[in-house]
């Protein structure tokens, strides 16, 4: 089973802080609960961790901003012929959760296309994704919007 945990940006020190996600309905609050406790976040920068890592093993969460190495974006030829080749210009995409489809989605910096994560579900009950061996976190749109400007 995958684990279900969040990242925000606290509004104390401006850092990244990850953990359990608590929101207060009546103030709209938001705080992470971790190792260091219960720290207030800034609830437009919390994002969900999706379950699976880059080809770095960097864990990737909502928000998070990737660079796409694979030639073929086509999840079906993706599988077919497996290729994690590098671009010679990569994608840059933003990791965004797309509730009309249940769908982690890839929205690129031109938004020609999105491309959907396909999840599958591994033996051990694991949830992974083989194309995210093509992925490699670069920033994030918290930190890093100037990576997202069109050229």
């Amino acid at each position: 089973m995958r684990k279900i945990k969040f990242r925000g940006k606290s509004t104390i020190t401006n850092t990244w802080v990850y953990g359990d996600l608590y929101t207060h309905s009546a103030d709209k609050a938001s705080k992470i609960v971790g190792d260091g406790g219960m720290t207030p976040v800034n609830p437009e920068t919390v994002g969900q961790y999706i379950g699976i890592r880059d080809k770095s093993g960097a864990e990737i969460y909502e928000g998070d901003i990737v660079s796409v190495g694979f030639k073929n974006v086509s999840p079906d030829l993706f599988y077919m012929l497996g290729d994690c080749s590098e671009r010679e210009e990569p994608e840059i995409a933003i990791v965004q959760y797309d509730a009309s489809t249940a769908h982690y989605m890839l929205k690129g910096a031109h938004e020609t296309a999105s491309v959907l994560f396909h999840y599958r579900r591994a033996a051990n009950g694991d949830v992974g994704h083989d194309m995210a061996v093509c992925f490699e976190v670069v920033g994030n749109i918290y930190d890093n919007p100037e990576l997202m400007k069109r050229e």
